[in-house]
């Protein structure tokens, strides 16, 4: 855990360091932990981190690192992500993003490759996020997509609903779950989510309830970047 840790936050002074030219807007470094309620041997334990930069008022670049672990598949992903992202208004942005994630499972590892386009929009206290991305895999391709909104409340505590969808080299899957989270200091930021998870392979169906606790390290002016993490291994809670 040390070890990663390390390389996030490596991650996130190098890029500061290359690209002097733009200002550091908002990052993090998050996490988050996840299993199902039914059998909790098959769990997902996240690290991650992103960092942004503006380049003048209405362009901006967004890296992400992240890193994921599931416990009964003894299955790992690591991520590495990249946003172009451009701001419509204060309150509408719009993005294309890039990510390379390697997995290694019994041995064997494969790459994904995954394009896609992003949108975000705040209103008052509603704030609304989606994207729809394509995943090339080395045996097939197929389709990411989600949507997200959170409600923040008069104490400053948010309520978030999502769902994500992933649909690739024959395996359906996805989540919808509710998330509480709070701020318990000026940069830290913890949630609990509850939720239920599905997926199709091999003609068989099946759905379980999972639940997830987690945190974020809020940093910059922005606390925060604009769009979250993209891939296919952070939409499963548990393998």
């Amino acid at each position: 855990m040390k070890t990663l840790l390390g390389i996030l936050l490596g991650a996130v002074i190098a890029s500061a360091s290359a690209l002097k030219a733009g200002e550091f807007t908002g990052g993090s470094i998050g996490l988050s932990y996840s299993a199902f309620t039914q059998d909790g041997d098959f769990d997902h334990l996240s690290l991650e981190g992103s960092a942004e930069f503006a380049f003048g008022r209405q362009f901006s670049g967004q890296f992400d690192v992240g890193s994921d672990r599931f416990g009964a598949s003894d299955l790992e992903a690591l991520t590495l992500g990249v946003h172009g992202i451009y701001h419509l208004t204060d309150v509408t942005s719009l993005g294309a993003f890039y990510t390379r994630e390697d997995v290694e499972f019994q041995g064997a590892s494969s790459d994904v490759n995954i394009y896609g386009v992003e949108a975000r929009h705040d209103a008052g206290q509603f704030s609304f996020a989606g994207f729809l991305g394509y995943a090339e895999t080395q045996v097939d391709d197929g389709g990411v997509w989600g949507l997200a909104t959170r409600y923040t409340m008069a104490n400053d505590i948010g309520v978030s609903g999502l769902y994500e969808h992933i649909d690739v080299n024959g395996l359906e899957g996805g989540k919808v779950a509710l998330r509480l989270d709070g701020d318990v200091s000026a940069n830290l930021n913890m949630f609990v989510e509850v939720g239920s998870a599905k997926a199709r392979a091999f003609g068989v169906w099946d759905s379980e309830p999972y639940v997830g606790l987690g945190g974020k390290f809020l940093l910059g002016p922005n606390r925060g970047a604009t769009f979250e993490r993209r891939g296919l291994s952070r939409v499963l809670p548990g393998l």
